[in-house]
């Protein structure tokens, strides 16, 4: 019995890691949504710098509106990795 509390109890753990991966991708998802309905190409530049005062990223500063959103659509990719490996590990938890 002992062995199988350790592995239900791993499994749990992993479960909770996983949904604090996937809740803070869909915040980060959230932001983005936020933050590309403010966004154009006049205000990119001063976008850049206000990015760069929140997360310290130098490279912040001199992105692109392009590769902005190719940045949230690859954010939005990661996140949905999150989700499927979550289910998985939800799933073998029912097994």
């Amino acid at each position: 019995m002992g062995d199988r509390c350790r592995t239900v109890g791993g499994l749990r753990a992993v479960i909770a890691l996983l949904c604090a991966i996937v809740w803070f991708g869909c915040w980060r998802l959230w932001l983005d949504a936020r933050y590309f309905s403010l966004l154009n190409a006049q205000n990119n530049a001063q976008a850049g710098v206000a990015l760069y005062a929140i997360w310290q990223r130098d490279r912040l500063k001199t992105l692109s509106l392009a590769e902005r959103q190719a940045g949230a659509l690859m954010q939005f990719r990661r996140t949905l990795y999150w989700v499927a490996a979550l289910w998985a590990a939800w799933l073998m938890m029912l097994v």
